[in-house]
């Protein structure tokens, strides 16, 4: 390919990208590239030579180029579809595509999601049909996206997307979600307008569309649901449940208000309780005081009467031995 130097499109299609030669010198006018059916490894198309490098670098990266071979980069793709491969892992040769808007990796093998925060241009995303389980704080990887496609894959929940705060589109069609809160953590996104959950076990839940359209709040009638618009009708219930959310959670909030005064009024009582108790123990010790100071000054008046000036003695010897 080395004589179309400014070719702008490359479609590879059913053929080794190993023994595609030439494909490099294109790496300054090249926009669009398209292999489908033809590698296991994105390197092996982004770095042909990948197989008698041990060591690379971008351009850019400043580490220790003595024992690392510099690798340019494709500074003109900004369409890369990979899709229809037998790709198991995201390489890091990803870097070497760093102007790429949209990604296509759809249809492959891949279970994990490495080296998209390399790609700050990126806002089109395709990872349907992969093997993916989790995309947890897909936020760090993927922050300015707008378009994510990641149907067909084994997703139980959409915690993982919380934070994609530039989503406009998403498509997670045909995955294992089975409830509606699972849904409720892309709620609050506020560029949301699309989302497709067709093919998901949630669909069966009674009432499905109007329960998902709630979790969005004040946006749900902007959002359209599975392709369809939110009807008047829908809006109407979205709202008859929103209000029904809005009471319970006031009434909570009441009810732990009720419960805390309770609970401080009971330490009270009780705090009164205790002094109480403690102020009649020191009656009533007093009360005894009293009573055994008054018995005693009556034994040495007594004593005094009929011991004269040997009182004093008498009263030892019967404190010694009462009896």
């Amino acid at each position: 390919m080395a004589m179309f130097k400014c070719l702008q499109q490359v479609q590879i299609n059913q053929c080794n990208a190993k023994l595609v030669t030439g494909l490099d010198s294109l790496k300054k006018s090249l926009a669009t590239l398209g292999v489908h059916q033809s590698t296991s490894t994105i390197k092996d198309v982004l770095i042909p030579a990948a197989s008698s490098i041990s060591q690379w670098k971008t351009e850019e990266e400043t580490q220790d180029y003595l024992t690392s071979t510099v690798v340019p980069t494709w500074s003109t793709v900004t369409t890369a579809d990979f899709s229809h491969n037998h790709i198991q892992h995201i390489d890091e040769s990803l870097k070497l595509i760093p102007k790429v808007e949209f990604l296509s990796l759809s249809h492959n093998e891949i279970t994990t999601l490495e080296h998209l925060q390399h790609l700050s241009s990126l806002t089109h995303l395709d990872l349907s049909h992969n093997s993916l389980t989790t995309v947890e704080a897909l936020h760090t990887r993927i922050g300015n996206i707008k378009t994510l496609n990641l149907a067909g894959n084994k997703l139980e929940t959409l915690e993982g997307l919380c934070k994609l705060y530039s989503l406009v589109t998403l498509d997670v069609g045909h995955n294992s979600i089975y409830q509606v809160s699972d849904v409720k953590h892309i709620g609050s996104l506020p560029c949301i307008e699309s989302i497709l959950l067709a093919g998901n076990p949630v669909t069966m839940v009674t009432d499905y569309r109007t329960k998902v359209l709630a979790t969005f709040n004040d946006r749900s009638k902007e959002v359209c649901l599975d392709g369809a618009p939110t009807s008047q009708k829908e809006q109407d219930t979205v709202a008859v449940l929103q209000a029904i959310q809005k009471a319970k959670l006031a009434k909570e909030k009441d009810s732990k208000r009720h419960h805390k005064k309770l609970h401080a009024a009971s330490i009270a009582d009780a705090d009164s309780a205790d002094t109480a108790s403690t102020a009649s123990s020191i009656s009533q010790g007093i009360d005894v005081l009293s009573t055994s100071e008054e018995h005693l000054r009556f034994e040495v008046e007594a004593l005094r009467q009929q011991g004269g000036e040997n009182w004093l003695t008498a009263f030892n010897v019967r404190q010694e031995d009462p009896q």
